[in-house]
């Protein structure tokens, strides 16, 4: 299963997965220490990004449903 089922599987949606943490990852399925270092970093530069564009960081409002649409 890829990385991507996992987080489909979990309902985690692009506010959510800005939040994510290694405990977070393995409690998703995300075993192997490689794919989890990579996701952090990626996430890592993600918010980096954001910060430096002037973007509040990408967090789910309080109540949100998963749902987008």
């Amino acid at each position: 299963m890829s990385p991507i089922d996992n987080f489909t599987r979990n309902e985690i949606d692009d506010a959510s997965l800005c939040d994510l943490q290694e405990e977070d990852l393995k409690e998703i399925g995300i075993d192997k220490l490689g794919p989890r270092r990579k996701i952090l970093a990626a996430l890592r530069e993600l918010r980096e990004d954001r910060e430096a564009a002037g973007l509040p960081p990408a967090r789910r409002p309080p109540g949100a449903d998963w749902e987008t649409n």
